[in-house]
């Protein structure tokens, strides 16, 4: 399945279909939904106006969950229906859980940003892990991938490029 790096509800369409034609075969759907290199369990942002948070309801709950949304402004290049006054929210998920958000969601109001790396859950093992994987590079390296890892203290998620675990050599993932 070919991923655009922005889906918006202009070309939501066929990546919304391929999920949908997985999960009507309840095997590949459960080999699927628990394969987290698998593209539906892909980490995306989930990008929408501030104002979408204000709703009434479980529909706040729905689309941010327990975490506290990146605020950043809005860019002309989000085409987003705003003014533009009110900021953007950016949340991680999986694309699964983001494509069933956005069905939610009035069009024009949120975009999904695909290729953003792999977030874990932040915890000790796991940052033990790349800090031991790390110090054994050489210092330019290590330098290099530092700037690549980057722990959000809102949410407690580690992110990281996909190169930092190649280098450190080690099954990042989960920890334990």
């Amino acid at each position: 399945m070919q991923i655009p790096k922005r889906i918006t509800c202009k070309n939501k369409g066929p990546v919304r279909k391929a999920a949908e034609e997985l999960a009507g075969d309840s095997v590949a759907w459960d080999k699927a939904i628990n394969d987290p290199d698998h593209w539906l369990n892909m980490p995306v942002y989930l990008e929408f106006p501030l104002g979408e948070l204000c709703k009434e309801g479980l529909y706040t709950l729905a689309i941010a969950g327990r975490q506290q949304p990146e605020i950043l402004g809005i860019e002309e290049s989000d085409r987003f229906n705003a003014q533009g006054l009110e900021g953007k929210g950016r949340i991680v998920k999986t694309l699964c859980s983001a494509l069933t958000t956005t069905d939610l969601m009035p069009d024009w109001r949120w975009q999904i940003i695909t290729g953003i790396g792999i977030v874990a859950q932040i915890n000790r093992p796991l940052v033990q892990k790349i800090i031991a994987g790390l110090v054994n590079l050489p210092r330019e390296e290590m330098q290099k991938l530092a700037g690549k890892i980057c722990l959000r203290v809102e949410t407690g998620e580690l992110q990281y490029e996909p190169e930092v675990k190649d280098a450190v050599g080690q099954e990042l993932e989960g920890g334990e």
